[in-house]
């Protein structure tokens, strides 16, 4: 859509209206990636439930590399994605996959999300990129 999408700057962007304006639809009105500055103060509310997987999946490197995440990480965040989805006290709520504003981790993290459109949401790659165009700063290229 050629929108320009930037990650909140403020520690407390995270649960405003302007911490969000830069989530990124991956399934819209229900699940969204978005690379915050810091944690939200509470993961569940009565609107929102955030997950994160930044210290949980991470890149094992050989050198100067960082990413992307082996395959058993993507599975593992599928199921972990497909759960939060799933969950009958998540119902309702907007689903918030969010990640720190580290470059290496907003790259994991979008290739995550973006795995995930493809297998469990049957997207092509062109339409599971899509939404992830046009994003500021531009990701960390892969080397």
């Amino acid at each position: 859509d050629g929108v320009s999408r930037r990650p909140p700057t403020r520690p407390d962007d995270a649960m405003t209206e302007e911490g969000l304006s830069g989530a990124i639809p991956i399934i819209p009105g229900r699940f969204y990636f978005v690379a915050l500055a810091s944690a939200p103060a509470s993961l569940d509310t009565r609107e929102s439930f955030f997950f994160s997987v930044d210290d949980d999946l991470t890149y094992e490197h050989f050198f100067a590399d960082f990413g992307p995440l082996n395959l058993g990480k993507v599975y593992r965040y599928c199921e972990r994605a497909t759960a939060a989805l799933r969950d009958p006290a998540h119902a309702g709520k907007t689903i918030y996959h969010f990640c720190a504003t580290h470059p290496h981790r907003r790259a994991n993290a979008a290739c995550l999300a973006g795995a995930f459109a493809v297998l469990c949401l049957h997207h092509t790659a062109e339409e599971a990129y899509r939404p992830f165009l046009g994003v500021y700063p531009p990701f960390s290229p892969f080397r």
